[in-house]
């Protein structure tokens, strides 16, 4: 498996065509989705394949170089 870095946002189109998202989805679910695709196609996963999910704040994110 490949890491992959998916962003958090509210709606499918919180991203650009094509690219990942993670969207808080009903009844507590949280949804890996990709703007205008299908994320399994992307992430190469069918149903019930196991999926680690690493939360890292936005603050956490940051890439300033000194």
């Amino acid at each position: 498996a490949q890491d992959q870095i998916v962003r958090s946002g509210e709606t499918y189109s919180s991203v650009g065509p094509g690219e990942l998202v993670a969207i808080a989805a009903s009844h507590g679910w949280l949804e890996l989705a990709c703007n205008g695709g299908r994320a399994s196609d992307r992430l190469g996963l069918t149903w019930g394949d196991p999926v680690t999910i690493v939360w890292s704040p936005p603050s956490a994110r940051s890439t300033h170089s000194n």
